[in-house]
C-alpha cells in the first residue's frame, strides 16, 4: 500500500532577484594589457575555500567563488556552471512515466549557486522559530541537521524571499542532480541516498551519503525537494527537440517536487523522476534546497 505522502505527491518562487554589487575592478599593471581581474561574491555571503571560477555577470567576465556561505543562515552553496544536458528518461526505460518523456536537450545559459545540502531545521528556524517537523514512529524529525519537512511550496518561497534566495527551476535541479551523468542516478543508490529501506527511521542528517560529482549531497533520497516551476504533464512533449532556460508552464494548480525521499523505493529515487503537489500542502517527507543567481 502506498503511503499518504506518496499518494499526495503523485497528485502535487517567482525567482527572487539577487542584486550583487561588483567589486571595483583592479587596474592592470602599467605597461601590460588590460586584464579582467574583477571579483565579486553575492551580497551577504562569504567565499568558502580558495577556488574561483570565471563567469558572466551582466555581460562581463568576472571571477566568482566556487563555493559560498550565506552569512545569516549558514547555508552553503556551490557554483553550477552553465551547460547542456539531456532531460528526461532514457529511450527504452520501462519504468519511465509519460510525463518524463520524450527525452530532449536542455541548455542553461546562466551560472547559478545551489545549496550543497537540503535546508535544515536549524536554518529554517531562523525564519520560523517555532516550526515543528514532527516525528515518525516515535522518532523526532526535528534534529538541527536533519532536513526541514512539513513545509509547503509557499513556506519555501517565503523563506527564500526573506533571505534573498530562490527555488531552483526544474531544469536547473535535474542538471545539477545529474552532474554530467546520463543514467537514472549519479551513483549506486545505497551509496548516494537514504531511500525506501529507511522507512522505519525517517530522514537523516544532511550530508550523510556520498555527494555527486559537483559536490551536492542528497539530491536523490532523504526528502523530496520543491522546485520553482508549475507542473505540466505535457511539458516535455512541448519542448520539441530542445529548449533553452525553461521555466515550466505559466499556469497550473501544482508545483514540482524532485528527488524522492527516505520512504520511496528505487523507482521514485531517480534523477528524472517528477512529482507534483498543491503549493499549500505539507508532507512529512518534503523539504527544499535553495538557489541563488550570481
Amino acid at each position: 500500500m502506498m503511503r499518504v505522502s506518496e499518494l499526495a505527491a503523485v497528485a502535487l518562487c517567482a525567482a527572487v532577484a539577487c542584486t550583487v554589487p561588483v567589486a571595483p575592478e583592479e587596474e592592470a599593471p602599467e605597461g601590460k594589457p588590460d586584464v579582467q581581474v574583477r571579483r565579486h561574491v553575492p551580497e551577504g555571503c562569504q567565499a568558502v575555500g580558495t577556488q574561483w571560477k570565471e563567469a558572466k555577470y551582466r555581460g562581463q567576465a568576472v571571477s566568482v567563488p566556487q563555493a559560498i556561505r550565506h552569512e545569516r543562515t549558514g547555508i552553503e552553496l556551490v557554483l553550477i556552471a552553465p551547460g547542456s544536458y539531456w532531460r528526461g528518461a532514457s529511450e527504452g526505460d520501462g519504468e519511465a512515466q509519460d510525463d518524463e518523456k520524450p527525452r530532449h536537450k536542455v541548455t542553461l545559459t546562466q551560472a547559478f549557486y545551489l545549496g550543497k545540502y537540503e535546508v535544515t531545521n536549524a536554518q529554517y528556524r531562523q525564519f520560523r522559530a517555532d516550526h515543528d517537523s514532527g516525528e515518525l514512529k516515535g522518532l523526532s524529525l526535528n534534529g538541527a541537521s536533519q532536513p526541514v519537512v512539513r513545509v509547503s511550496w509557499e513556506d519555501a518561497q517565503a523563506f527564500c524571499e526573506r533571505f534573498g534566495f530562490r527555488l531552483p527551476t526544474e531544469a536547473e535541479w535535474e542538471y545539477a542532480c545529474r552532474a554530467g551523468t546520463t543514467g537514472a542516478r549519479y551513483g549506486e543508490l545505497d551509496a548516494i541516498a537514504w531511500h525506501g529501506e529507511d522507512w522505519e527511521t525517517g530522514h537523516h542528517a544532511v550530508g550523510g551519503k556520498r555527494a555527486n560529482a559537483w559536490g551536492l549531497h542528497d539530491m536523490i533520497g532523504n526528502v523530496w525537494e520543491w522546485c520553482e516551476d508549475r507542473y505540466g504533464s505535457d511539458e516535455y512533449s512541448r519542448c520539441g527537440s530542445g529548449v533553452t532556460d525553461p521555466t515550466g508552464p505559466t499556469s497550473g494548480d501544482y508545483r514540482v517536487l524532485r528527488g524522492g525521499s527516505w520512504g520511496n523505493g528505487p523507482g521514485l529515487c531517480r534523477s528524472f523522476r517528477r512529482s507534483r503537489l498543491a503549493p499549500a500542502f505539507r508532507l512529512d517527507d518534503a523539504g527544499f534546497r535553495v538557489a541563488r543567481a550570481l
